[in-house]
């Protein structure tokens, strides 16, 4: 992977680690399984995960798929998950409440379908908006471009 001379990396954290306040902060994230001798993340342990200080735009050439922040149209619900940009799809959802960290399946009061708004711009576009259509699984796919 070539460094991006844009991006700007902080320290790393297992991804079980990573709270709400650190995304909030930050919201980006990518994978660090191995990191070169600039300190740029390209390949390395599987759970660990560094974030981009500096952009809030998603590397869609990353090494894996880098982990956003989203809000869910229409609630006060913040969300992490995956974005996948060769299935356009975000994966592995988890729903922040307070401090902790729940499936959106967890959540009774959402409705169908449930709008995910990314945070960060993905292939420059702010506010791209994932679909799912049930409320018990964790992966919703791209509804706008």
């Amino acid at each position: 992977m070539k460094k991006n001379i844009f991006e700007e990396y902080g320290s790393w954290k297992l991804i079980s680690d990573i709270t709400f306040h650190d995304i909030i902060k930050y919201p980006v994230w990518v994978w660090c399984i191995q990191v070169d001798a600039e300190g740029v993340p390209d390949g390395g342990d599987e759970t660990a995960m560094r974030p981009i200080l500096n952009s809030v735009e998603v590397p869609i050439d990353h090494v894996a798929p880098p982990l956003v922040l989203l809000k869910i149209k229409g609630t006060e619900y913040y969300a992490s998950g995956l974005y996948n940009n060769d299935t356009k799809k975000i994966e592995s959802i988890s729903v922040y409440i307070n401090n902790d960290i729940v499936d959106p399946y967890e959540i009774n009061n959402l409705s169908k379908p449930v709008v995910y708004m990314a945070i960060p711009r993905i292939n420059g576009v702010e506010n791209k908006e994932f679909l799912s259509q049930l409320t018990n699984i964790d992966e919703a796919i791209c509804s706008n471009t």
